[in-house]
């Protein structure tokens, strides 16, 4: 009843070692959702409480991004080589004026969404709209990529919509500013939604062009080439990380 057989033996007569435990693909989705929650809850507290300090927040997201895909993408060469060049197993993927527009419209969605939070529109209200990239996609897809959705698809999308806006309305009132100022923060979102999904479109035509990139280049390039453009209006973080010396921000403390 009991599997009595010998281990089997690699070169050298040795046991082979036992393959390592892997997490399985739903337990990783689960932890990037719980982390992905944990991240955008102190984010929502400090544009509320600190209203404008997006900028700030999304310079060092790209600082970071930059620090951890600069290893990667100098293992495989994505730095100095070009599509097509002889030699070597390893280059760039995509052109460079791909990745330069990828990370004009990641900037861009960035400052977007970044307006939104800082006008008069309730953080609650507006990371609900933020929530509408399937309507933004599909928009996008028919109109760029050419795309035709089913029926089922697009009613699926308009339920989902219509929860999104319900929820909208009832997360809570205007607590300063005008309703030309709620307008306002409503259009930045609708913006940064069509900007996001124009950057799928746009990394999805490359890929099919030019083969699939890994994602240590995609990061790289993108968050090297969008830093520099968080830093042509210098004088919004400077002073938003002079306030963040403090020891409260806006009745938060540290």
């Amino acid at each position: 009843p009991f599997d009595q057989r010998e281990p089997a033996l690699h070169d050298g007569g040795q046991p082979s070692p036992e393959p390592a435990a892997e997490l399985s693909v739903p337990c990783l989705s689960l932890l990037m959702v719980v982390f992905g929650c944990c991240c955008q809850a102190p984010v929502e507290v400090l544009a509320t409480t600190d209203r404008g300090c997006g900028d700030l927040i999304s310079f060092f997201e790209h600082a970071f991004g930059l620090m951890v895909s600069a290893r990667g993408a100098l293992a495989e060469g994505a730095l100095l080589s070009r599509p097509g060049s002889p030699g070597g197993s390893t280059r760039r993927s995509m052109p460079l004026r791909v990745h330069a527009a990828l990370a004009v419209l990641g900037v861009l969605t960035s400052k977007l969404f970044n307006l939104a939070l800082a006008s008069p529109l309730p953080a609650a209200v507006a990371s609900s709209l933020k929530n509408g990239f399937l309507a933004a996609n599909a928009v996008v897809g028919v109109a760029v990529l050419g795309k035709r959705y089913t029926c089922s698809q697009m009613a699926a999308v308009a339920l989902v919509t219509f929860g999104l806006l319900c929820t909208a309305r009832g997360g809570g009132g205007v607590t300063d500013g005008s309703g030309a100022g709620v307008m306002f923060g409503v259009a930045c979102v609708c913006g940064g939604l069509l900007a996001r999904a124009l950057t799928g479109a746009v990394q999805e035509a490359a890929f099919h062009r030019y083969g699939f990139a890994s994602a240590a280049e995609v990061l790289f390039y993108r968050n090297a080439l969008g830093l520099p453009l968080f830093l042509l209006q210098p004088q919004g973080l400077i002073h938003h990380m002079h306030s963040w010396r403090a020891d409260a921000v806006g009745g938060l403390p540290w």
